[in-house]
């Protein structure tokens, strides 16, 4: 990893490509050495301290971005609603009783399980954001001694 890509994805690169750089660079393979790992983390040392300070501000942005249960407040009244529409449009249906049920279920699941994906890709974005950030922070520390 050289300095100068560095400088450049934490500047000018989207969360996406922050992150994906963060994983690939950062957070070595079960099966690698760390020795790549410690080579990184000697070139952060030499990062000036203006791009430090945006890309600690960038993951603490993007940590707050990733939090979830600050937004689950706002999306399960939201999910509540269409199940709830879904259910009064089921009625509907000939034979509400098991078809329409059904149908509700069905639903149900299918937005459990896209409220669990969603939060587990927001989960592992924050994390990498706040394992990244801290080893920012550590870099300015021994810088500031």
């Amino acid at each position: 990893m050289k300095l100068k890509e560095l400088n450049k994805i934490i500047t000018q690169g989207s969360d996406k490509e922050l992150l994906d750089f963060i994983q690939v660079e950062f957070l070595p393979a079960k099966d690698s050495s760390s020795t790549n790992v410690r080579n990184n983390y000697n070139t952060l040392k030499k990062i000036p301290d203006d791009v430090l300070n945006i890309g600690i501000a960038r993951l603490k942005r993007i940590e707050e971005k990733s939090d979830f249960p600050k937004t689950t407040p706002i999306i399960i009244p939201f999910v509540l609603l269409i199940i709830t529409a879904y259910s009064e449009w089921a009625k509907i249906l000939p034979s509400e009783s098991a078809i329409g049920q059904l149908l509700i279920l069905l639903l149900s699941v299918y937005t459990f399980a896209m409220v669990v994906s969603i939060f587990g890709n927001e989960k592992g974005k924050k994390i990498k954001a706040i394992y990244f950030r801290e080893l920012l922070e550590s870099v300015e520390k021994k810088d500031n001694r």
